[in-house]
């Protein structure tokens, strides 16, 4: 849903991505039946499931039957979901919008293969194994870390096209403060690398929200 909600932006304001927004929806409604299944359905041991009863797999029913019709019907009326309007340029908000769906796509994604896999295994080897944080650590931190990159981004470019030497040379004092603050801020708490470009991107993003609520208190 956070994809979507930022997706939506896009729609609003340039008319464009509704069939994926719809597929988001859509995706959004089967990640929260298989939540929904996953703790109470039985595969992973809940104090919250159904316990013996066959309602776990009345319930996976329903949400085969709901998934399915949901993307047949998306499939049947996506002639009319087509956009007129295209991404024209890579550096551009709905173009950075878009990757950093994907991205957040992936992170649903893996978070679910890592989440039935022991269960899939168990059922087809009767071998218990975990998927711990290390596994997450390494495969979903990076994605996170370029989706905070995005993030702190995507809401100051234009919309359409916009200039990569222009934009570079309007935020390049930026980053470099926000570069010297975060290495002191991390220096000051003995920050682990990962905590300084956290706190790079914090800053980065923060300095720009505070540049554009100034201009608007000026206007």
């Amino acid at each position: 849903m956070t994809a979507f909600i930022h997706s939506i932006m896009v729609q609003q304001k340039r008319n464009m991505f509704k069939g994926w927004n719809l597929f988001l929806i859509i995706f959004a409604f089967f990640m929260a039946q298989m939540g929904m299944f996953i703790n109470r359905g039985g595969p992973v041991p809940s104090v919250h499931s159904f316990g013996s009863s066959s309602l776990g797999w009345t319930f996976l029913l329903f949400m085969f039957i709901s998934t399915t019709f949901s993307f047949m019907f998306f499939i049947y009326r996506y002639r009319f979901l087509t956009s007129v309007n295209h991404v024209q340029s890579i550096l551009s908000r709905e173009s950075l919008i878009l990757v950093q769906n994907v991205l957040f796509l992936s992170v649903a994604i893996i978070t679910l293969m890592g989440t039935i896999y022991p269960v899939f295994i168990k059922s087809i080897e009767d071998e218990q194994i975990y998927v711990g944080r290390e596994f997450y650590d390494l495969v979903n931190a990076p994605i996170l870390l370029l989706i905070m990159i995005i993030l702190s981004i995507a809401p100051f470019v234009p919309w359409k096209n916009a200039n990569m030497a222009s934009y570079i040379n309007k935020k390049i004092i930026v980053l470099v403060i926000a570069v010297l603050l975060a290495i002191l801020n991390s220096w000051i708490i003995s920050g682990h690398y990962w905590v300084t470009i956290s706190l790079i991107i914090l800053y980065f993003s923060s300095i720009q929200i505070f540049i554009e609520l100034y201009k608007i208190s000026k206007a």
